[in-house]
Protein backbone atom coordinates (compact mmCIF):
# COMPACT_ATOMS: atom_id res chain seq x y z
CA UNK A 1 0.00 0.00 0.00
CA UNK A 2 3.02 2.52 -0.40
CA UNK A 3 5.66 3.04 1.48
CA UNK A 4 3.88 4.23 4.38
CA UNK A 5 0.67 3.46 3.37
CA UNK A 6 -0.97 6.96 4.92
CA UNK A 7 -4.58 5.48 4.36
CA UNK A 8 -3.83 2.38 6.76
CA UNK A 9 -5.11 0.18 4.10
CA UNK A 10 -3.36 -2.78 5.47
CA UNK A 11 -5.51 -2.72 8.56
CA UNK A 12 -8.56 -3.07 5.91
CA UNK A 13 -6.96 -6.00 4.18
CA UNK A 14 -6.14 -7.56 7.72
CA UNK A 15 -9.75 -7.42 8.31
CA UNK A 16 -10.90 -8.77 5.56
CA UNK A 17 -8.29 -11.52 5.34
CA UNK A 18 -9.98 -11.77 9.43
CA UNK A 19 -13.35 -11.86 7.77
CA UNK A 20 -12.87 -14.68 5.53
CA UNK A 21 -11.32 -16.80 8.09
CA UNK A 22 -9.80 -19.60 6.66
CA UNK A 23 -7.81 -22.01 8.24
CA UNK A 24 -5.09 -22.52 5.81
CA UNK A 25 -4.59 -19.26 4.52
CA UNK A 26 -1.03 -18.34 5.46
CA UNK A 27 -0.68 -14.17 5.28
CA UNK A 28 2.33 -11.85 5.17
CA UNK A 29 2.16 -8.34 4.97
CA UNK A 30 4.78 -6.87 3.89
CA UNK A 31 5.49 -3.17 5.03
CA UNK A 32 6.93 -0.33 3.50
CA UNK A 33 9.99 1.02 5.10
CA UNK A 34 8.04 3.99 5.75
CA UNK A 35 4.90 2.29 7.65
CA UNK A 36 5.49 3.30 11.16
CA UNK A 37 2.15 1.53 11.95
CA UNK A 38 3.78 -2.54 12.56
CA UNK A 39 2.82 -2.36 15.95
CA UNK A 40 -0.93 -1.18 15.54
CA UNK A 41 -1.00 -3.45 12.89
CA UNK A 42 0.07 -6.70 14.96
CA UNK A 43 -1.95 -5.65 17.52
CA UNK A 44 -4.93 -5.50 15.23
CA UNK A 45 -3.89 -9.00 14.08
CA UNK A 46 -3.84 -10.56 17.27
CA UNK A 47 -7.07 -8.76 18.34
CA UNK A 48 -8.79 -10.38 15.19
CA UNK A 49 -7.28 -13.78 15.64
CA UNK A 50 -5.21 -13.64 12.15
CA UNK A 51 -2.29 -15.31 12.25
CA UNK A 52 0.18 -12.61 10.22
CA UNK A 53 3.59 -12.54 9.30
CA UNK A 54 5.22 -8.66 9.08
CA UNK A 55 8.00 -7.98 7.10
CA UNK A 56 9.37 -4.63 7.16
CA UNK A 57 11.20 -3.58 3.95
CA UNK A 58 12.20 -7.09 2.71
CA UNK A 59 14.85 -6.87 -0.01
CA UNK A 60 13.10 -10.13 -1.08
CA UNK A 61 9.78 -9.09 -2.64
CA UNK A 62 10.00 -11.33 -5.58
CA UNK A 63 10.55 -14.69 -3.61
CA UNK A 64 7.63 -13.68 -1.18
CA UNK A 65 5.28 -12.84 -4.49
CA UNK A 66 6.27 -16.14 -6.03
CA UNK A 67 4.38 -17.59 -3.53
CA UNK A 68 1.41 -15.71 -3.12
CA UNK A 69 -1.96 -17.11 -4.68
CA UNK A 70 -3.61 -13.55 -4.33
CA UNK A 71 -2.18 -10.46 -2.99
CA UNK A 72 -3.85 -7.46 -1.92
CA UNK A 73 -1.96 -4.22 -2.98
CA UNK A 74 -2.34 -0.76 -4.20
CA UNK A 75 -2.77 -0.21 -8.18
CA UNK A 76 0.55 1.49 -8.46
CA UNK A 77 3.84 -0.05 -9.17
CA UNK A 78 3.54 -3.08 -7.23
CA UNK A 79 1.32 -3.60 -9.62
CA UNK A 80 3.25 -4.48 -12.90
CA UNK A 81 5.46 -6.48 -10.36
CA UNK A 82 2.25 -8.65 -9.23
CA UNK A 83 1.25 -8.63 -12.91
CA UNK A 84 4.83 -9.87 -14.10
CA UNK A 85 5.05 -12.28 -11.72
CA UNK A 86 1.68 -13.66 -12.33
CA UNK A 87 -0.28 -13.12 -9.17
CA UNK A 88 -3.34 -12.44 -8.90
CA UNK A 89 -4.04 -9.30 -6.98
CA UNK A 90 -7.04 -7.57 -5.64
CA UNK A 91 -6.32 -3.78 -6.45
CA UNK A 92 -6.70 -0.51 -4.21
CA UNK A 93 -6.22 2.96 -5.95
CA UNK A 94 -4.84 5.06 -2.69
CA UNK A 95 -3.26 8.03 -4.76
CA UNK A 96 -5.46 10.26 -7.66
CA UNK A 97 -2.94 8.72 -10.50
CA UNK A 98 -3.34 4.96 -9.52
CA UNK A 99 -7.17 4.63 -10.41
CA UNK A 100 -6.67 4.52 -14.20
CA UNK A 101 -4.01 1.70 -13.45
CA UNK A 102 -6.75 -0.15 -11.39
CA UNK A 103 -9.45 0.37 -13.57
CA UNK A 104 -7.64 -0.92 -16.76
CA UNK A 105 -5.75 -3.81 -15.08
CA UNK A 106 -9.25 -4.87 -13.62
CA UNK A 107 -10.84 -4.90 -17.22
CA UNK A 108 -7.91 -6.56 -18.40
CA UNK A 109 -8.34 -9.58 -16.30
CA UNK A 110 -5.29 -8.89 -14.50
CA UNK A 111 -6.24 -7.58 -11.08
CA UNK A 112 -9.76 -7.12 -9.54
CA UNK A 113 -9.86 -3.66 -9.42
CA UNK A 114 -11.93 -2.89 -5.89
CA UNK A 115 -11.80 1.00 -6.14
CA UNK A 116 -11.12 4.20 -4.29
CA UNK A 117 -9.57 3.71 -1.16
CA UNK A 118 -12.06 5.54 0.87
CA UNK A 119 -14.92 3.54 -0.63
CA UNK A 120 -13.10 0.21 -0.47
CA UNK A 121 -14.67 -1.58 2.79
CA UNK A 122 -13.72 -4.49 4.60
CA UNK A 123 -16.74 -6.14 3.35
CA UNK A 124 -15.80 -5.79 -0.42
CA UNK A 125 -12.30 -6.72 0.13
CA UNK A 126 -13.45 -10.10 1.65
CA UNK A 127 -15.73 -10.50 -0.68
CA UNK A 128 -13.05 -10.45 -3.71
CA UNK A 129 -10.96 -13.02 -1.17
CA UNK A 130 -13.78 -15.17 -1.46
CA UNK A 131 -14.43 -15.25 -4.50
CA UNK A 132 -10.72 -15.53 -5.62
CA UNK A 133 -9.18 -17.85 -2.91
CA UNK A 134 -10.95 -21.19 -3.97
CA UNK A 135 -10.86 -20.21 -7.62
CA UNK A 136 -7.88 -21.80 -9.13
CA UNK A 137 -9.42 -22.08 -12.45
CA UNK A 138 -9.72 -17.76 -12.22
CA UNK A 139 -6.40 -17.26 -10.54
CA UNK A 140 -4.65 -18.83 -13.52
CA UNK A 141 -6.05 -17.47 -16.28
CA UNK A 142 -5.58 -13.59 -14.05
CA UNK A 143 -2.18 -14.95 -13.53
CA UNK A 144 -1.60 -15.32 -17.14
CA UNK A 145 -2.74 -12.52 -18.64
CA UNK A 146 -0.48 -10.55 -16.23
CA UNK A 147 2.14 -12.17 -17.55
CA UNK A 148 1.26 -11.38 -20.74
CA UNK A 149 0.65 -8.17 -20.18
CA UNK A 150 4.07 -7.75 -18.37
CA UNK A 151 6.75 -9.91 -19.62
CA UNK A 152 9.70 -8.24 -17.76
CA UNK A 153 11.87 -7.81 -20.50
CA UNK A 154 10.52 -3.98 -21.28
CA UNK A 155 13.72 -2.40 -19.76
CA UNK A 156 16.27 -4.72 -22.33
CA UNK A 157 13.32 -3.45 -24.96
CA UNK A 158 13.89 0.15 -24.40
CA UNK A 159 17.59 -0.45 -24.63
CA UNK A 160 17.13 -1.76 -27.72
CA UNK A 161 15.45 0.99 -28.93
CA UNK A 162 17.79 3.49 -27.81
CA UNK A 163 20.88 1.75 -29.58
CA UNK A 164 19.26 1.47 -32.66
CA UNK A 165 18.54 5.33 -32.50
CA UNK A 166 21.21 7.00 -35.10
CA UNK A 167 23.95 9.30 -33.97
CA UNK A 168 23.49 12.51 -34.55
CA UNK A 169 26.59 15.20 -34.36
CA UNK A 170 26.64 17.47 -31.79
CA UNK A 171 26.99 21.18 -32.97
CA UNK A 172 30.54 22.75 -31.55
Amino acid sequence: MGGSDPQDETRTAIRAVAEVRSADLETVVLLGPSNARRHALSREAVRLRVPVRFLSAATDVARHMARAHVAIAASGSTSWELACMGVPFIAVAVAENQRPIGESLGRAGVARYAGWHEDVTVVDMAKELRTLLPNVRVRQEMSERGRRLVDGLGAARVVDILKAWPKYPVAD
